[in-house]
């Protein structure tokens, strides 16, 4: 946390000298009921391209001030935790970018404002996994720094976002990796098991001259007339029944340029795909709208009606110059307005051919201090979470087989989950569950008897939209809320 920013009395930093902070995930990896805090980093101290880092913190370690750290030859972008192993402790999923040699440039200066600027990096960092059980083993022991073993996923490659759930259905818990190839690695992973992967195919990215194929690992970062192809980086997974009753698993990726120097060269190529895949088979869809660049694609049926709705954050707007662009806006001819409105695309309850082709609407939004009619510029979004907090509730009850992942086929969000043994009135079995996802793991040893679970659903919530600005100024770094209406 080098730089301008002091932190305030109620923040906590940690005392590593990592560089370029780059994602962060919480998750209780020693079962105390008190969450470890893992944070990655393009570079550790050194400030070189082959020195990524990651930094896992104590939940109970109020003041931060004995983490570990585990260094790695690459630049570290997105981080998961989820039982991933099937042994009744959350893992540590690491994806990374294998990058060039040599230093991170300085940051360049901009007004007040000081931004670092890469050059595009090699996309062919592994997908890792890092053992529970051996971070929770360091984290008593105290240690500065862990060699921890690993478990490298199969074809992924050049991560840039990660999602874990039940894809296919079988109780374990699966990896999804987005970046210039999709990938879906099947749990339990680990071991001396052989790792069972499948490559998502694209909805209109033809492949033809890079360096490999939809059905292949071997993957490309430029076509044959030498244009870089587009890398997928927002991502989210959903459970459903489908009309005839059968688990479906939706998958959805936006696709965005990695070096913003290119993506005028590429931005008509972008595209949004969301993937079916039921057993053994998998169908590709294809938002046909020109949104902009999406850099946060959820799922949630918003207006309730059995269908999978998407919720799409942007960092800008398809139109270009500075006319169409609110106040404090930076304008492209490129890439249009920087910073647009969330949009929200609805589902069509039957699904058959692609139902997001209809009209996006642009979310209502409000917050502490602004009005929606104050809202003249809307920053680039960065998040979208469910809040429940002041909506009405409903509560579900599953029944399931023993199963390390339960999962949730209903509708609406899910905000926490109980689960019990044998009976609805059966001893508590201790799960892990964050907002928002629709599956929970249980920790510890796997009960023999059926496991009933109790879902607490808000069908209509609100999203907490958070937002950064690039040009310093009031806008910058807002959260906002959307309610979403039916009408």
């Amino acid at each position: 946390t080098r730089g301008p920013c002091r932190p305030s009395a109620s923040t906590l930093t940690v005392p590593l000298d990592a560089r370029y902070w780059s994602a962060a995930v919480a998750g209780d990896f020693d079962g105390d009921g008190l969450d470890e805090l893992a944070a990655a980093a393009f570079a550790d101290a050194s400030g070189s391209r082959r020195s990524g880092e990651i930094v896992v913190a104590r939940g109970s370690d109020v003041d931060l001030e004995h983490p570990i750290a585990i260094d790695l030859p690459y630049a570290v972008a997105s981080l998961a935790i989820g039982d991933v192993t099937g042994d009744g402790t959350p893992d540590l999923v690491v994806g990374t970018l294998g990058t060039r040699a040599g230093p991170l440039p300085p940051p360049t200066r901009v007004g007040t404002r000081a931004i670092t600027t890469t050059k595009r990096p090699d996309l062919n960092g592994p997908v890792q996994v890092y053992d529970g059980v051996g971070i929770r083993a360091a984290l008593d022991a105290h240690l500065p720094f862990a060699d921890l073993p690993v478990a490298t996923l199969p074809c992924a490659q050049g991560a840039l976002a990660l999602a874990l759930g039940d894809v296919d259905g079988d109780g374990a818990l699966d990896v999804i990796s987005a970046g210039p190839i999709m990938t879906v690695s099947f749990g339990p992973l680990g071991g001396d098991a052989v790792p069972r992967g499948l490559v998502l195919p694209w909805s209109r990215r033809a492949r033809a001259g890079a360096s490999g194929d939809d059905t292949g690992c071997a993957v490309g970062q430029r076509d044959a007339e030498g244009k870089p192809l587009p890398v997928a980086h927002a991502l989210d997974v959903l459970y459903r029944a489908d009309a005839s009753g059968k688990r479906e698993t939706l998958v959805v990726a936006a696709e965005s340029c990695f070096n913003s120097g290119e993506c005028g060269a590429v931005m008509r190529d972008f595209a949004v795909d969301v993937w079916r895949i039921a057993a053994s088979e998998v169908r590709v869809e294809s938002v046909p709208l020109d949104v902009g660049i999406v850099s946060v694609a959820r799922f949630a049926d918003v207006d309730v009606d059995g269908a999978a709705d998407l919720l799409l954050g942007r960092m800008t707007s398809p139109r270009a110059g500075p006319a169409g662009c609110g106040d404090g806006a930076l304008a492209s001819e490129a890439i249009g307005c920087m910073g647009a409105g969330p949009m929200w695309l609805r589902g069509d309850a039957a699904g058959d051919a692609g139902p997001w082709g209809v009209l996006p609407v642009e979310l209502p939004l409000r917050g502490a201090t602004t009005t929606t009619a104050e809202v003249r510029f809307m920053p680039m979004t960065t998040a979208i979470v469910p809040v429940g907090a002041s909506r009405p509730s409903v509560e579900v009850e599953t029944r399931h087989a023993p199963a390390r992942v339960l999962s949730y086929l209903g509708q609406g969000e899910v905000m926490a989950v109980s689960v019990r043994m044998g009976s609805e009135l059966g001893p508590e079995v201790p799960v892990a569950h964050r907002v928002g996802e629709r599956w929970a793991s249980v920790r510890g040893p796997l009960p023999q008897f059926p496991l009933f679970a109790t879902w607490k659903v808000v069908l209509r919530p609100d999203f907490l939209i958070a937002s950064s600005n690039p040009i310093p100024g009031a806008s910058n770094g807002v959260f906002y809320v959307a309610t979403p209406t039916s009408e």
